[in-house]
């Protein structure tokens, strides 16, 4: 494919380690793949002002693909996953554009996503397109899950959708990795930003209650 070049002003670089041999700068919040060390005529520098950023596009690089900080972070919580829960199989409810059930998919599980986003949907890779639909989270499921994650999704939805959710994933799985913003109220679309206290209690009603001896703060501070 072609490189697409983002003239930007005042950006701020910082030093990600994604793989071994490359960097990733961020601006504003988006991180984007660079040249590998071995390739980079600055690979010695110390520092460098940055004028302007190039990402890749064409195959391989559909929209938010690109962006090295969410693909680093969702392959952590992968692991991790993998590691300490062992699924067969799992279901990401509010999945985006894929990157937790490519990761976990990578790793040997049974992975799936729904979103209710046709628009991050259609995003969705070539390699996992049959794995990831347009789903609200509240319609009934199908299938029975080893793990469902739900990350920073039901403070999206109203007070009777997040309840109706929350109802729906308990039916079909033993587990749940759980993370809404208890703080978060500056943004338009977060319509029922709570405490943990009182998702806490909407799982209790399901028969779900936290596992207080799993540490799931690798996903978010208030993740549970």
């Amino acid at each position: 494919g072609g490189i697409v070049a983002n003239v930007v002003g005042s950006p701020v670089a910082t030093d990600i380690d994604y793989a071994s041999g490359t960097k990733a700068v961020s601006l504003d919040g988006y991180s984007y793949f660079v040249v590998p060390a071995a390739s980079n005529p600055l690979a010695g520098a110390t520092g460098m002002t940055l004028v302007a950023i190039f990402r890749p596009s064409g195959p391989g690089y559909v929209g938010a693909w690109d962006q090295v900080y969410w693909l680093r972070f969702f392959d952590s919580i992968a692991h991790v996953i993998v590691e300490t829960l062992h699924p067969k199989t799992a279901l990401d409810a509010g999945c985006a554009v894929g990157f937790l059930v490519s990761a976990l998919l990578a790793r040997g599980v049974d992975a799936y996503g729904i979103d209710v986003s046709e628009y991050a949907i259609a995003q969705v890779p070539h390699w996992i397109t049959d794995r990831c639909r347009v789903q609200s989270i509240t319609v009934p499921l199908h299938s029975q899950y080893s793990v469902i994650s739900c990350i920073e999704v039901l403070e999206h939805l109203s007070e009777a959708d997040g309840g109706a959710a929350i109802a729906n994933l308990c039916a079909h799985t033993k587990a749940v990795l759980f993370s809404s913003t208890p703080d978060d109220t500056e943004e338009p679309t977060h319509v029922n930003v709570q405490p943990p206290d009182y998702w806490q209690a909407l799982f209790r009603a399901n028969g779900f209650v936290w596992d207080e001896s799993y540490n799931a703060t690798y996903i978010s501070p208030q993740a549970r």
